[in-house]
């Protein structure tokens, strides 16, 4: 079972995967998963992580599905239940079926952070592991980004996104997954921002300096600095859009 929206920003296409068509390990042991609906899922079940040692999500797409020369990202969408243990760090990658092996790809998988629920989130967008940590979503659930890669012109591939836990072997419960979605990532503005101020502080510095050798009017730095003003006042405004953008689209 698939789900296919339309990404407003961008207009392309965003597939999610649910859960029932996903690999996830001991699917058929009712001990270890539970298949049941919930009410903000957009699929008629989700699946329950009851208890096992040995969590392993897995969920593919063909590049075919999506739409050419953009670059896609895959996010786990989940929800925890309030008694969840076990569950702090994922090891997550995706790969290209033809091109990689899985154990080739296990070994650059990368960490993601599940929240506890009396964790908190980073909100800070220019934290190194900014991405590597889950997200609210706007429409209750959560995520966390597994990976991204190109889907290039005229490619026709199967990409597997994959994250899992078992190395260590203790038990893991209380998680709900509604699926895999792949999606073209949101942009950072906010690290642009800061190049951008980065940048301009040092850019009028300069000029400021410059003027003053010559003992020229100030105005060219004040103009500049003006315009440079502007630019970031619009970037702060197209990270607010965006933001409010991506909680509407899910």
């Amino acid at each position: 079972m698939q789900s296919l929206l339309l990404d407003r920003w961008s207009g392309k296409k965003c597939f999610m995967v649910a859960s029932r068509a996903l690999s996830i390990a001991f699917v058929d042991n009712p001990r270890h998963l539970e298949w049941t609906t919930h009410p903000d899922s957009r699929f008629s079940e989700v699946a329950i992580l009851k208890c096992t040692h040995w969590l392993d999500i897995r969920g593919k797409i063909e590049t075919q599905m999506l739409s050419p020369g953009t670059n896609y990202a895959a996010y786990l969408v989940f929800k925890l239940l309030n008694d969840t243990y076990g569950i702090k760090t994922l090891n997550a990658m995706i790969r290209i079926v033809n091109h990689e092996n899985e154990n080739e790809a296990a070994k650059r998988a990368t960490k993601v952070y599940m929240p506890s629920m009396s964790r908190f989130f980073i909100k800070n967008k220019t934290d190194p592991l900014y991405e590597k940590y889950a997200k609210k979503r706007g429409n209750g659930w959560m995520e966390v980004q597994l990976g991204e890669f190109d889907n290039k012109e005229g490619d026709d591939e199967e990409v597997e996104a994959r994250c899992m836990e078992i190395e260590r072997l203790h038990d893991k419960s209380g998680l709900i997954v509604e699926g895999i979605e792949f999606r073209p990532p949101v942009m950072n503005l906010n690290i642009t921002l800061v190049l951008i101020s980065f940048c301009s502080l040092i850019v009028c510095c300069m000029y400021q300096i410059e003027c003053e050798s010559l003992k020229t009017s100030p105005f060219c730095c004040n103009f500049l600095c003006s315009i440079i003003a502007y630019v970031e006042y619009m970037v702060v405004f197209l990270d607010v859009t965006m933001n409010l953008y991506q909680d509407s689209n899910q």
